[in-house]
């Protein structure tokens, strides 16, 4: 994975974390934060690499659609752009 991706995955987590299961969340945690490879993380929970695979995908799609639905994320960017303007004023 390259490093803008994670980078924009790590942006997702922080802002919709607390809509995800804490199943999820933790999986997305050790993979994000801790950055456990697949493997170790289905050693943790006792699951397949696959397994770890597919959720890690589907809470990657959930978080991707959550900013599309609510756009916290672009909302700061914007806000900080307004404030970088202001500020060069």
């Amino acid at each position: 994975m390259e490093l803008d991706e994670m980078v924009r995955l790590n942006e997702l987590y922080d802002a919709y974390a607390e809509l995800l299961s804490s199943r999820q969340r933790a999986m997305a945690e050790d993979y994000l934060k801790l950055n456990l490879s697949f493997s170790e993380i289905a050693e943790t929970y006792g699951i397949t690499r696959q397994s770890v695979f597919l959720t890690l995908n589907h809470v990657f799609e959930k978080l991707e659609d959550f900013e599309e639905k609510v756009g916290y994320i672009k909302k700061c960017r914007e806000y900080e752009e307004k404030l970088k303007s202001f500020k060069e004023d």
